[in-house]
């Protein structure tokens, strides 16, 4: 950077203008944010992240320490609203404050440049450039990325926060680089990078480019002992953040992901060892077709949120990119060093993240949140873009004040109009209550002292949740299948609940490996209470039921958890009513299978085999304890994983009216039938399979009843 010009000047004479616009981005951001979150938790991290942060609990590695010890101070304000709306309004500030460090950044950056404005009406044109500024950041804040992640708590938006003040501490090293002090800013920049490893990690992705801007911006750094010592403090001191792990999971919180209470845990978990280890580098071989499959991935990802070619909007749609493209284009023109260390960070973010995250064909989930920091450094450049114009509009114009200021606002707020208009329908979620619906009725599903075994995050974190910090439910035991796996999580379970029937010490525990297996029966008798059970006296119960356990790696080793369920299951000798959520996958479910009895969201395990439908438990779950709470209301959006959850809602009720019909009470059956269409319309919850539309088809239909009723969907 080439010093302090007159706008540099000007700008410090009326920072008042600055402060007062990024307040109102901020305000309006909170405020429209606010609006549109969750009420209360939904689907995958978000459910995790926030017990974690309302119990100061570990989430699953890596981690992300920083936004849990924020959260848990957040939930502490007494608000008068939901723990997870407090939680969701502290992503929406998250995302707020995202906007509005573009601003300074951008501003900061175009105030250290030689820019020749005429000699009057300077304030206005550097007003307007402020103006410019915002606009072009609130483009970037109502995007569908950006506003899907500001209405929820996930680490994902703080690593948007958390790019934007790297970018900004980048530029304030950069415009103090030729001065002696700019070693403060250094050492900012590192820590933040640091930090960053507490929050997701991302913007490690960052560091090789950073590490060449401080080469470009004074290649005196690399030279210098008092930038290499202040830069690696700054570094150590952020990274250091992520050792309060240790005595947090030394308190043994109620969600303690691996137990990193010493030291060789610890590292097992920030190294990522659940899940391979080795830091999941795991570049080659790809996953997926690199040009034909992820690259497009990315480029969607980006189109969705700056190119908008629908033909209702027309140009309006492509303002941000193409204000993005000008941004970048007046970015080199201006400072050629600059832009080129920004656009380095902009390869890093993107074509980084897309190699490092190796997103596999078909994934279950959307790859955007991993491309954030690219987005954010894509943002600068609109933000620059808009600045450049309103400035270019003001020097054309100079004469006339008015007409410039009228023109530029019409032209830029387009975009930030544009992408309320047509995000906020969309992004609304403020009447969202599938997530919270599911969680409440999985739990409502089950009797007193159950244990409940669970598939992965959407059917774990939610009955989770609303055990630890809603108080629900405390007696039932949930356990999730695939952590049975790892020694820490049973030794965890024991620990939970003294009662689980498990006979394990912790040296067994951790002992636990899998075994080598092949084709077994095991039996365990029968003897329990039949009427608890609710088995008729008709039934003959015989003395034992077996099951049949196969192998499930390569064909000669049987998994831990396995193994652990057999043992819970005939230590528990029926004494403890035990569950499968509907959303445990079939290999979890194959040697069980043929003794579960579904009773609503969850099927319980019996002493007989093929058990027949207790419709009056499965009547009072189905119409009488479970919430539909916006199934029915088109005005509420349905996301696709609600959506496909819900199937399961219609395979209870199918098997709940083939039941009736079987006893000849079709006038029951009919009301099951009319009940589910009124709080399931199917229009809805389309696309659905064809064979569960075809049952809807013909239930109650005395001449054709569906075979099979029991058919269970899962995710």
């Amino acid at each position: 950077m080439r010093g302090f010009t007159t706008e540099s000047m000007l700008r410090d004479g009326n920072r008042p203008v600055l402060y007062w616009t990024c307040l109102i981005v901020i305000l309006l951001c909170v405020l429209i944010y606010g609006l549109t979150a969750f009420r209360a938790i939904t689907w995958w991290d978000n459910a995790e992240y926030s017990l974690a942060a309302s119990t100061l609990g570990i989430a699953h590695t890596p981690g992300s320490l920083f936004i849990t010890l924020i959260g848990w101070i957040i939930v502490k304000i007494p608000l008068g609203i939901s723990v997870a709306y407090k939680l969701n309004l502290l992503a929406a500030l998250a995302a707020s404050l995202t906007a509005v460090l573009i601003i300074l950044g951008a501003d900061y950056y175009y105030c250290r440049l030689q820019i020749s404005t005429p000699a009057k009406n300077q304030k206005l044109s550097w007003i307007l450039t402020v103006v410019g500024f915002a606009i072009g950041a609130l483009a970037f804040a109502f995007t569908e990325t950006v506003w899907s992640y500001a209405t929820k708590f996930t680490p994902y938006i703080f690593t948007a926060l958390f790019t934007a003040a790297i970018i900004y501490a980048l530029l304030r090293w950069w415009g103090e680089s030729r001065i002696e002090k700019s070693y403060r800013w250094l050492f900012v920049l590192m820590l933040l990078l640091g930090l960053d490893f507490s929050v997701h990690r991302t913007n490690t992705l960052l560091l090789p480019g950073i590490l060449i801007a401080l080469v470009i911006g004074n290649w005196r750094v690399v030279k210098s002992i008092r930038s290499w010592f202040y830069g690696v403090l700054g570094y150590l001191i952020g990274l250091s953040f992520q050792l309060l792990v240790i005595p947090i999971a030394a308190r043994q919180p109620f969600l303690n992901s691996g137990d990193p209470s010493n030291l060789n845990r610890f590292w097992d978990y920030i190294s990522l060892k659940q899940y391979g280890g080795d830091w999941l580098i795991n570049i080659f071989p790809r996953k997926a077709s690199f040009f034909s499959y992820q690259i497009p991935d990315y480029l969607k990802i980006f189109a969705a949120n700056f190119i908008d070619l629908s033909s209702a909007v027309g140009i309006w749609g492509v303002f941000p990119a193409i204000f993005g493209i000008f941004g970048l284009i007046m970015h080199w023109k201006s400072n050629r060093r600059s832009a080129i260390v920004m656009l380095i960070l902009f390869i890093s973010a993107s074509v980084g993240s897309i190699l490092y995250f190796n997103l596999p064909y078909n994934y279950f989930r959307s790859n955007d949140r991993h491309y954030l920091p690219s987005l954010v450094i894509f943002a600068f450049w609109i933000a620059l873009g808009c600045g450049f114009f309103q400035n270019a509009l003001s020097r054309i114009f100079s004469g006339r004040k008015g007409v410039v200021f009228v023109a530029c606002l019409i032209v830029l707020l387009i975009m930030p109009w544009h992408q309320i208009s047509k995000n906020y329908r969309r992004m609304d979620c403020s009447r969202n209550y599938f997530a919270d619906n599911f969680g409440k009725n999985l739990l409502a599903t089950l009797p007193e002292n159950a244990i409940l075994f669970t598939n992965g995050d959407i059917d774990t974190y939610t009955p989770w949740y609303y055990q630890e910090v809603e108080r629900l439910r405390r007696d039932v035991a949930v356990v999730n299948l695939p952590l049975l796996n790892t020694p820490w999580f049973v030794s965890q379970l024991k620990l939970k609940d003294p009662d689980m029937p498990l006979s394990l010490t912790t040296e067994e525990i951790y002992q636990l490996n899998i075994k080598p297996w092949s084709d077994t029966t095991l039996y365990i008798p029968t003897k329990c209470d039949r009427s608890a059970l609710g088995i008729p006296d008709s039934v003959s119960l015989p003395d034992s039921i077996g099951f049949h356990i196969t192998p499930n790696i390569e064909g000669k080793y049987l998994m831990i958890q396995d193994w652990v369920l057999f043992q819970i299951i005939s230590q528990n000798a029926w004494r403890r009513p035990i569950y499968f959520a509907v959303t445990v996958s079939d290999n979890n479910l194959r040697w069980t299978a043929p003794y579960l009895r579904r009773e609503g969201l969850a099927q319980r395990l019996m002493p007989i085999q093929s058990p027949p439908t207790d419709y009056d438990i499965l009547q009072a779950n189905l119409m009488e304890k479970y919430s539909y709470r916006g199934y029915n209301d088109h005005s509420i959006k349905i996301d696709n994983l609600s959506r496909v959850l819900a199937h399961n809602y219609f395979s209870a009720f199918i098997e709940l009216g083939s039941a009736q019909a079987e006893t000849g009470d079709y006038s029951a059956c009919e009301r099951t039938r009319d009940f589910m269409i009124k709080m399931l319309p199917t229009d809805r919850l389309n696309p659905m399979p064809g064979i569960l539309l075809t049952k809807i088809d013909l239930l109650c239909q005395p001449e054709s009843q569906v075979s099979n009723p029991k058919t269970t969907l899962t995710r």
